[in-house]
C-alpha cells in the first residue's frame, strides 16, 4: 500500500509540473506562476523546493518495490515533512503578497500529503521480511 501511495505521489508531482502553481492579480491583470506553465515560469526554484518530496517518492516507489520496511518508512517520512515545510513556506509567501494557489499548487500539496501518509504507513506497519 505504501509503495503504491509513493508512486501515486510521484505521478501527482509530475502532473503538477505542467499546471500553474499560483496566480496574482496586479492592476486587473491575472499573472500566473508555475514550474513549466504560466505567464512566469521558475523551474529552478520550484524543483529545488520539490526535491525532498520527489526524492521521498522515488525512494518509496523504487526501493519499496522490494520491501517497504520501517527504515525506508522513516526516511520517506522525514523527506516528506521537509518537503511539506518548503511547500508551505512558498504558499505562505504567495499569500502574503495577495496571491492565491492554483491547480498545480494543490496537486503539489496533495503529493506531499500522499508521500507523508506512505511514510507513516511504512513506519507503523512495515512489510514483513521474506524468508
Amino acid at each position: 500500500m505504501a509503495k503504491k501511495l509513493c508512486l501515486a505521489s510521484l505521478g501527482l508531482i509530475v502532473l503538477s509540473l505542467f499546471f500553474p502553481w499560483h496566480h496574482v492579480e496586479v492592476l486587473g491583470i491575472k499573472v500566473t506562476q508555475g514550474i513549466f506553465a504560466g505567464d512566469e515560469t521558475k523551474p529552478d526554484a520550484y524543483l529545488i523546493i520539490l526535491a525532498p518530496v520527489i526524492l521521498a517518492a522515488l525512494l518509496g516507489g523504487l526501493l519499496g518495490m522490494k520491501r517497504f520496511g520501517r527504515g525506508l518508512g522513516i526516511t520517506v517520512t522525514i523527506f516528506a515533512i521537509l518537503g511539506g515545510l518548503l511547500v508551505m513556506m512558498i504558499q505562505s509567501g504567495i499569500a502574503e503578497k495577495g496571491g492565491a494557489t492554483s491547480l498545480g499548487g494543490y496537486l503539489g500539496i496533495l503529493a506531499v500529503l500522499l508521500t507523508l501518509a506512505a511514510g507513516l504507513i511504512g513506519t507503523v506497519k512495515p512489510e514483513p521480511k521474506k524468508a
